[in-house]
């Protein structure tokens, strides 16, 4: 966290040294987030706040819940999205995708839940049978 309040701090100075910004009489606006209304304005605590309140991805992130057998400790889910040790619990989303695909990711995401659609409808008419 202090490498990107340094960051913003430089880069919020090079804007406000720059000679459009005084030309202009430009100033910064924020939209300060209740949560960070308790730090002074600019510190180091109020940027610490208001960056984990802001900060997120563009990016489609995919890969944090390994499916696999239940004898690998590393496995989150097994082959039928089950999350391994919860019972009736399935993990239906970009997680379980080992590596991202070079398109968007809807698609893929598209055909995971349809694949856990018919996992579940099965798997609920097999109790049903019995």
């Amino acid at each position: 966290m202090p490498r990107l309040i340094e960051g913003l701090k430089y880069t919020i100075g090079l804007y406000q040294n720059s000679s459009i910004y005084k030309n202009l009489g430009s100033q910064l606006v924020l939209t300060v987030p209740d949560m960070c209304k308790e730090h002074e304005y600019q510190s180091d605590a109020f940027w610490n706040c208001y960056i984990r309140f802001y900060t997120g991805t563009v990016w489609h992130p995919v890969g944090s819940c390994r499916m696999g057998k239940p004898e690998d400790s590393r496995s989150v889910v097994d082959s039928n999205l089950r999350v391994i040790g919860i019972k009736d619990l399935r993990v239906v989303d970009g997680s379980i995708m080992p590596k991202i695909v070079n398109c968007n990711t809807q698609a893929p995401i598209y055909m995971i839940a349809e694949v856990a659609a018919e996992l579940i409808i099965g798997s609920a008419a097999k109790s049903h049978r019995e």
